[in-house]
């Protein structure tokens, strides 16, 4: 009796979590993109490259990595122009807190790549929270990152975290692509 009610206690938390990445995945969550696309690769292969695909247009490393490795991505070059800093390259999965208080430093005295880079480490999952990286985020856009211009210009095409504007994301990605953002370029000539 008691194995039976922890097997159906187990399918309904599976359930759950499945359900729960899913939605998650689809409000822009690009650790969830990962996931879920992970998820239904086998039963979904062209939706699954779908999430996989926006997960990297994200400057999700995983994502990108599995793209490249099963020969799915036609511009691997470019994955090479997201911010692959050696804190990304890095084995451990949070950052110690000595370091992430390092990048908030130099991102405060106008560093564009710290600041660029705490969004970075939100997309990958690597312990800063979606409301302190949008913050960086807007910041580094302000400052003319194209990085931060073309991301953010991706959360207003699709309407992750803030509301659906897709004229504004489009500016902000055309913004990043005449920066000479070859990845913006591409994703324009892609949502024709």
């Amino acid at each position: 009796m008691k194995q039976s009610f922890f097997i159906l206690l187990l399918s309904f938390s599976v359930i759950i979590f499945a359900n729960t990445i899913e939605k998650e995945a689809k409000d822009g969550n690009p650790q969830a993109q990962y996931l879920y696309a992970k998820s239904i690769l086998d039963k979904n292969p062209k939706e699954a490259n779908k999430f996989f695909l926006i997960a990297v247009f994200q400057d999700h490393q995983e994502s990108a990595q599995h793209l490249v490795k099963n020969d799915l991505i036609i511009f691997s070059e470019f994955i090479n122009q997201s911010n692959t800093s050696a804190i990304l390259k890095e084995n451990t999965k949070l950052i110690p807190k000595e370091t992430l208080k390092k990048i908030r430093d130099q991102g405060n005295q106008g560093n564009l790549e710290m600041q660029y880079l705490m969004w970075s480490l939100y997309v990958n999952d690597r312990g800063v929270s979606k409301a302190e990286a949008y913050t960086w985020l807007k910041q580094a856009a302000g400052n003319n990152n194209p990085q931060a211009l073309f991301r953010l210009g991706l959360l207003y095409y699709y309407g992750y975290i803030v509301p659906l504007e897709r004229d504004k994301g489009i500016k902000l990605i055309k913004q990043a692509s005449e920066i000479g953002l070859e990845l913006a370029s591409i994703f324009l000539e892609r949502s024709k």
